[in-house]
């Protein structure tokens, strides 16, 4: 057994390296083609699911990423009573709102008079462009729309949203939204 020289793990780094740069000149060039095919599927409908608070977090990070300016707008109806008791779902709801209210894009949100001190904890000087009412008439919890999707929330012990992403679907919730608002 000998030792081989330590310039040898030099040139093994530079190998390394050079493999490196070709995959990347490569992938370069495979770019433009991934980014053509990505566009194309953001104009079909699509259906996701997200599980679990690290997919709810998931999901408000691309709301915040989608929510541009202030012509975009959030709308949503109030949470139950089980998913505002939650420290980690309030903390994301604070945050989000707050991203949100940097970046101009407003938000609207409908809740029952059981919700009302919830919205109250929103509508922090920190959350600009946040509304919230009271509605007289019932409506389905848990769901927020924005862009052209529709986010579903399912609470339990493994929190589910199922989004539809849809011009069509959007924009009649939107549509059904406005009439209670």
């Amino acid at each position: 057994f000998q030792a081989l020289s330590p310039t040898k793990i030099s040139d093994y780094l530079h190998l390394k390296e050079e493999e490196l740069k070709e995959q990347q000149l490569s992938f370069n060039q495979l770019l433009p083609t991934l980014l053509e095919h990505h566009k194309q599927s953001q104009h079909q409908d699509q259906a996701r699911l997200y599980e679990g608070y690290e997919g709810i977090k998931t999901l408000y990070y691309e709301m915040i990423h989608e929510l541009q300016d202030k012509e975009d707008e959030y709308l949503g109806f109030s949470f139950p009573q089980e998913a505002l008791e939650n420290k980690a779902v309030l903390r994301l709801l604070d945050k989000f709102h707050h991203e949100r209210s940097l970046k101009g894009a407003k938000a609207k949100v409908l809740c029952t008079s059981k919700d009302i001190n919830f919205a109250r904890r929103l509508k922090a000087p920190k959350n600009k462009g946040y509304e919230f009412r009271v509605s007289k008439y019932p409506f389905p919890p848990s769901i927020s729309i924005f862009k052209n999707t529709v986010a579903t929330f399912i609470w339990g012990e493994t929190p589910r949203v199922f989004t539809l992403v849809s011009k069509a679907s959007a924009d009649h919730y939107r549509q059904f939204f406005n009439t209670l608002w």
